[in-house]
């Protein structure tokens, strides 16, 4: 039998492939077995093992030999456990998870303060979410399927939920929460949503919880009449903090003839309210001064341009011998919801002479004059017209009731529709913000026309925030709407938490804590201006455990006298 032999050309070509096959399969088994996630789990090992060996080291040094047996039994399983991809699978939530692959001690309090990504969960939140029930990547975001720390974190170009930035993490607890008042580990989600309050957010964004908030300014009927001068119109549109330092008011760059025309529009508009005329030939000044502290005004209000006020939505009234009519203040302490049914000032339990007197104080303040003097513009040639379509342009009626602007949409977009927006949609105009959704946010409430461009003009004043209330906002609005998830995820708020809720915003937007005190350790605001202690009005720390429910119902629709020595008295604040 002739034997068929290769040309050597060819043996040496196939021996080539050969050594080519093996060295790809080298290759591929070398790169497989130093994948990103494999070396994280060997170094988790590696640190695990230590660990253990330390906690065996301490308990043989203490001479505690079950405490030793507990541990050397632990580090055999540690050794015992082989490399491998973990993974949550949920397909009623569509979730695919392998966070747990790299994430290894997430629920291992001896990982407490291990370096990423092998720290354990903070907090309480695996005790209340498993990661086995809840997956990782509702709350986090990120792409739970990736097997490398950019895919898994969703830094890929066409995946649209990355990973959430730890200060935000917690805005998708109303995703599954209905709220988040009271809500243990939810602080900063809450504090958006006080924040998202004490702004008037929702007087421009409509907001879940907030649908029956009442206007947050005072409304533009009749102002007319509470002005003494014009020109404080004028003053105030053009400068609101110079005017008044501590204001929420926004400034809204407006042009002189702008000014002009919102203040002669504004100014047309009359009121059904008639307003005496204050007689106060037999009032001082020097006896409202001390009224004004004696009856309790002095825990809401202050009248020093140097010192605020309670909060910043309640008026300093340093300029309101400048700003307002006497005529209107001696009627306004009179019926305050008589000229404004949604103000938040209760109607006090005074006499004649003590409005009259309270009103020649306040006439004496007069801050702010010079900026009325210094005043050019006038109505003079203004329109109207063109400054009711101003109001309605930068959305004046959000915050301000309006009767021609009733039933006009919101003037902003709602927070939920932002929730809803890819990062795709949202438009980042020629500015140079970097492209996450969470920056986009931040940037548009720090700097509103940061995104303005030629072809579209942005109306959006700028505020003036306090220290973290900016990160808050972004928390709050980022993922404020529910998640696309069955209905065992969701967990109602309580009735009880609801009341609770209900009553922390009445008690805030009344300003209660001006006169009371509700938290143990933080004083009222009044107490700082009486001198005897016994007259501050009482706290009310643990009032729940003392009083009848029923009682505290009728005091509180109807107050009554409870210490007649006392010129301070519980105001009535008309509540439903």
């Amino acid at each position: 039998m002739t034997l068929i032999r290769a040309k050597t050309g060819q043996r040496l070509l196939f021996l080539a492939s050969v050594l080519v096959f093996a060295a790809l399969t080298l290759h591929v088994f070398i790169k497989e077995t130093r994948k990103e996630w494999i070396e994280y789990q060997r170094g988790f090992q590696a640190m695990y093992e230590q660990k253990v060996k330390d906690k065996i080291a301490d308990s043989t040094t203490g001479a505690d030999p079950s405490e030793t047996a507990k541990w050397e039994k632990q580090l055999r399983e540690v050794k015992a456990e082989r490399i491998r991809l973990r993974r949550v699978f949920l397909p009623d939530a569509d979730v695919r998870d392998l966070c747990s692959t790299c994430h290894m001690g997430i629920d291992n309090p001896l990982f407490a303060d291990a370096p990423e990504p092998f720290r354990a969960h903070p907090g309480k939140m695996l005790e209340l979410h498993p990661a086995e029930k809840f997956g990782c990547s509702i709350c986090h975001g990120g792409r739970g399927t990736g097997a490398t720390k950019r895919s898994a974190h969703g830094y890929e170009e066409n995946w649209l939920n990355p990973l959430i930035p730890k200060k935000y993490i917690k805005s998708t607890c109303v995703g599954c929460h209905e709220t988040s008042f009271g809500l243990e580990g939810a602080e900063e989600m809450q504090a958006g949503d006080v924040a998202f309050a004490k702004y008037g957010c929702y007087g421009c964004h409509s907001a879940r919880g907030f649908e029956e908030t009442p206007k947050f300014g005072p409304p533009f009927e009749g102002l007319k009449d509470k002005l003494s001068n014009d020109r404080w119109m004028f003053a105030w549109l053009r400068a609101p903090e110079k005017m008044r330092p501590q204001t929420i008011m926004p400034a809204f760059e407006l042009t002189d003839d702008e000014i002009g025309d919102i203040a002669a529009f504004v100014l047309s508009l009359e009121s059904e309210k008639d307003y005496p005329t204050a007689d106060l030939s037999g009032a001082t000044a020097e006896e409202g001064e001390r009224l004004f502290t004696d009856l309790g005004c002095k825990a809401c209000h202050s009248p020093d341009r140097e010192e605020g006020s309670l909060t910043r939505r309640v008026p300093n009234l340093a300029g309101a011998g400048t700003k307002l009519s006497a005529d209107w203040v001696f009627g306004y302490l009179g019926d305050p919801r008589g000229h404004n049914p949604e103000t938040r000032m209760p109607t006090l339990d005074i006499t004649e002479a003590d409005r009259g007197n309270l009103t020649a104080y306040l006439m004496t303040l007069k801050d702010g004059a010079d900026l009325l003097s210094a005043e050019t513009s006038t109505l003079d040639g203004a329109s109207p017209e063109n400054g009711e379509k101003l109001t309605q342009l930068h959305g004046c009626y959000g915050c301000h009731a309006v009767k021609a602007f009733e039933k006009a949409p919101n003037p902003g977009v709602e927070v939920a529709e932002v929730a809803h927006k890819e990062l795709e949609e949202l438009p980042f105009g020629n500015s140079t913000v970097e492209r996450t959704k969470w920056d986009w946010i931040r940037n548009k409430i720090e700097d509103p026309k940061i995104y303005e461009t030629e072809d579209t003009p942005l109306k959006m004043p700028k505020f003036r925030f306090e220290e973290g209330e900016l990160d808050a906002l972004v928390t709050f609005y980022l993922h404020n709407d529910r998640l696309q998830l069955p209905q065992k995820y969701m967990l109602a708020a309580t009735r009880s938490q609801r009341g609770a809720l209900a009553g922390e915003r009445i008690i805030t937007e009344n300003n209660c804590r001006g006169c009371h005190t509700f938290e143990e350790g933080v004083k009222p605001r009044i107490d700082k201006f009486i001198g005897l202690k016994t007259y501050v009005p009482p706290r009310l720390v643990g009032e729940g455990e003392k009083i009848q429910p029923q009682w505290a119902f009728q005091y509180l629709s109807k107050p009554n006298s409870m210490r007649p020595w006392l010129k301070m008295r519980m105001p009535d604040f008309s509540f439903t």
